[in-house]
């Protein structure tokens, strides 16, 4: 080049993308840890007898004539809760099809009166926030290298 020029080097510049790159691939660890996150913000749900969307759940009939909390009789639903999770996903949820299913969705039993629906699983507005903060730290992190 005639004149003035400058030259930069920027083969440092790419090592570090090349790093972050390679990190950001490893996406398991924040899978993993989103997935913490929900099943225990879905336990949370079942202390304060809510949907992920703030509505409170209709009182059990247990509840009605012998008092306690909806869903939380033995603890068994709450306990079952559970992640999977994967390069590219999280699923949250219980392995008890059944009755985990009549909860979440409602519905009749066999000869009595229908469940009403009390969606437990989900993401609330406060879940997806931290998500979305976990991701940013993810890709702040994978610069650090």
């Amino acid at each position: 080049m005639a004149g003035a020029s400058f030259k930069m080097d920027v083969s440092g510049l790419m090592t570090v993308f090349g790093q972050a790159v390679a990190n950001l691939s490893d996406t398991k660890v924040l899978m993993e840890g989103i997935g913490e996150m929900l099943v225990s913000s879905t336990k949370e749900r079942f202390e304060k007898g809510g949907g992920p969307d703030g509505t409170p759940w209709k009182e059990s009939k247990r509840v009605e004539t012998s008092g306690g909390q909806t869903l939380v009789d033995k603890g068994s639903l709450k306990k079952s809760m559970a992640y999977e999770a994967g390069d590219d996903f999280v699923a949250v949820g219980t392995p008890n099809e059944k009755y985990g299913a009549i909860h979440q969705f409602g519905g009749a039993g066999a000869g009595k009166p229908g469940i009403p629906a009390r969606p437990y699983i989900g993401m609330s507005d406060d879940d997806l926030e931290e998500a979305q903060s976990m991701v940013v730290d993810f890709v702040k992190g994978a610069f650090k290298g």
